[in-house]
């Protein structure tokens, strides 16, 4: 028989090994009855033996920047689903050779911070779906289950907790969305030291994993003219030409029933005129944003500058030029200028 003694309180264990350190190793964040928080050692990792992912300078980056330093490492990965930020993620927390730790879930009520500070040695804290896990307010769940523990108070564990340990720590999140994500860990290199952004698969990626699994290449030019690239990921991509092959038929053939299609992707923006003070929120249609470096083909039109603008795939203070048509008194176009006149988009309305 083995007796545990907490302070006053007693557990009777029947096998217990005392051990100095985490081992590495991957283990997900446990919450018990009556408060208690705790760790379980899980499966690592596996990578595939080929990796498509054009974010080695990234990751080389980061791993330089954590054993060069000796400050904690905080690194957001956001945009869609399928597009490479857990793998990405995952080979940085491989990599490290220390344990890393897994949230999955919101503690509700158990206070994961105070037991997270008292682990002396360095880890990595890797919280997948961030916005999920810690909500920007108490939410919730159709159990009746509430989420207590929000954005805010994993703000306060960064900067009162996990910033002051000797041992320092590298946090990993991901989110789908950067609206999804607190304001005050934007722009806060401190908090989040690198934020990566994935907006849609890579060419480069594209083009390679084709070229390694699509069997019959006579098929290689109808696949590429008809992929739906707006909403494409690796997932839907290996599917496809899954498909393809198993059928030896090309995409064309079957795309119009086959479940994904190139959905329109629908931004929202708001913006507040300068010289009138008017506050303007649509759509924007991404798939319609071009490259224009001549502004003065609006010359005939009338010029509103946009003091502030903000849309849900970034938000920014901008130069934005407004072009009015004098008919319908309808604002049909935006022009955003950023890095000082270098780079101009022209937004369709």
């Amino acid at each position: 028989m083995n007796i545990l003694q907490n302070k006053n309180d007693f557990d009777v264990i029947e096998n217990i090994t005392i051990i100095n350190e985490l081992p590495s190793a991957n283990y997900e964040l446990k919450y018990g009855a009556f408060g208690r928080v705790y760790l379980t050692k899980i499966d690592d990792i596996v990578l595939p033996d080929k990796i498509y992912s054009n974010d080695s300078e990234f990751i080389n980056h980061v791993l330089s920047q954590w054993h060069s330093s000796d400050d904690q490492l905080g690194i957001g990965l956001v945009g869609g689903k399928g597009l490479g930020k857990s793998f990405t993620g995952n080979i940085i927390s491989n990599e490290l050779k220390i344990p890393v730790i897994r949230i999955k879930s919101n503690p509700k009520s158990h206070d994961i911070f105070t037991f997270l500070n008292s682990i002396k040695q360095e880890y990595c804290l890797y919280i997948d779906e961030f916005e999920k896990i810690f909500p920007y307010v108490p939410q919730t769940n159709n159990n009746g289950d509430v989420s207590l523990t929000t954005q805010d108070k994993f703000l306060n564990f960064l900067d009162n907790g996990g910033s002051i340990s000797e041992f320092k720590k590298m946090f990993i999140i991901t989110s789908n969305s950067i609206t999804s994500i607190n304001e005050f860990l934007k722009n806060r290199p401190s908090r989040l030291r690198y934020m990566r952004m994935y907006e849609k698969l890579d060419d480069k990626i594209i083009k390679e994993i084709v070229n390694d699994l699509l069997e019959n290449k006579e098929f290689l030019n109808d696949l590429i003219a008809h992929l739906p690239y707006n909403s494409l990921n690796m997932d839907s991509l290996i599917e496809i030409i899954k498909e393809v092959n198993l059928h030896n038929k090309p995409y064309s053939t079957f795309k119009l029933f086959f479940n994904f299609t190139d959905v329109l992707k629908v931004k929202s923006y708001t913006v507040k005129l300068k010289e009138t003070g008017e506050i303007i929120t649509k759509s924007l249609k991404i798939n319609n944003i071009y490259r224009d470096d001549k502004i003065g083909i609006f010359e005939n039109k009338s010029c509103y500058f946009a003091e502030t603008i903000s849309y849900n795939i970034k938000e920014q203070e901008s130069k934005a030029y407004f072009y009015k048509d004098e008919n319908t008194e309808e604002y049909f176009n935006i022009i955003i200028t950023e890095n000082d006149e270098e780079n101009k988009f022209k937004f369709l309305i």
